[in-house]
């Protein structure tokens, strides 16, 4: 597990190089690390830097107790005494190279300038592969040394984060989707890109806007309205709540992507099929076999609807079965009924 693997490094004070492709959350893994070990850290967009109002200062007159005026380095706010952990994202993308030299000494001496940050414990930083769709700088390789950790994450989305954030259920369903994506397809969809997928889809939006059009982004849509509805079957069959039964079942959509999963189980079956209409009913029995197997192991139960089937088509292998179970059953009601005064 990599968050694991962050925490050990920073509990040891490793400087961490972190390599891997856009969209997989190399930024996220490493706020999530600090935030985690409460260490007062910052954040740099290398990229957007300016190395000296961000970094090391901008220099001012300062004027001695004697009267000598001299030149000194304002720091920055954020560069402060306290500071334990620094991070720099994208940092083979600098604007300028004064900041990778800097960089150099604050790995080598934990100073900026020659100024000391007395608590600075790590330089965490992470980096694109090279040949990425954007421009890409190659890192000097004593710089690259300098970070003890050198770690490249998979182009993959991470099951934890991802459950953590949508539940089990729908991460497994993104995730399995993703997986069976081309290489030219999951280049395009990247982690980050699935995570939005998910985001959108849980406030009720079209995931057709998030994802390219060559995706098959209504399979994925039917996979997840699939976990869902098993999801809201299984907590009102745990309930035995029929009125929230009654209440799904009104919606059409509802049922429609439903029949497979009442279908799934006896149990789910036996709650469900009573509470259908008589239409819905028949024609359960027309097309699932175990619907079938529902009636003809519970004739007595249904059997104003097994006399039905039987009477509609008397010469189908179904209505042969049924009418061994319902005649006997018919017969017992006529004699039971004469027999009253």
């Amino acid at each position: 597990m990599i968050e694991a693997k962050l925490d050990f490094w920073l509990k040891n004070n490793l400087n961490v190089l972190l390599k891997g492709k856009h969209g997989i959350g190399k930024t996220s893994l490493i706020k999530d690390c600090f935030n985690r070990a409460g260490v007062k850290s910052v954040y740099f967009s290398t990229p957007t830097m300016d190395p000296w109002v961000d970094f090391v200062g901008i220099p001012k007159e300062v004027v001695s107790e004697r009267g000598e005026s001299f030149l000194d380095f304002i720091r920055p706010r954020a560069i402060s005494d306290n500071l334990e952990a620094i991070f720099f994202d994208e940092f083979n993308r600098p604007n300028s190279p004064k900041i990778l030299d800097a960089v150099m000494e604050l790995i080598q001496f934990k100073t900026i300038n020659g100024r000391k940050l007395p608590k600075l414990r790590v330089i965490w930083a992470a980096v694109n592969p090279d040949g990425e769709d954007f421009a890409v700088e190659t890192l000097d390789p004593a710089q690259k040394d300098r970070f003890q950790i050198h770690y490249e994450l998979p182009y993959t989305p991470s099951f934890d984060f991802f459950s953590k954030k949508f539940g089990e259920k729908n991460a497994t369903t993104a995730i399995t989707w993703w997986n069976e994506l081309s290489e030219e397809q999951k280049h395009l969809i990247s982690p980050r890109r699935l995570e939005y997928t998910l985001d959108v889809y849980s406030i009720g939006g079209d995931v057709r806007d998030v994802l390219p059009s060559s995706a098959n982004a209504s399979k994925l849509l039917l996979e997840l309205k699939t976990e869902s509805l098993s999801t809201t079957l299984g907590e009102i069959l745990l309930k035995k709540d029929i009125e929230a039964a009654k209440q799904f079942l009104k919606s059409e959509n509802n049922f429609s992507s439903s029949i497979d999963l009442i279908c799934k189980d006896k149990e789910t079956l036996s709650f469900i099929f009573p509470l259908l209409t008589e239409e819905r009913q028949m024609m359960f029995l027309s097309e699932k076999k175990e619907a079938q197997m529902l009636i003809l192991e519970n004739p007595e139960k249904y059997l104003e609807i097994g006399n039905q089937i039987w009477k509609m088509n008397p010469k189908s292998l179904f209505s042969k079965k049924l009418k061994k179970k319902i005649l006997p059953l018919l017969s017992n009601r006529y004699f039971n009924d004469s027999a009253d005064p």
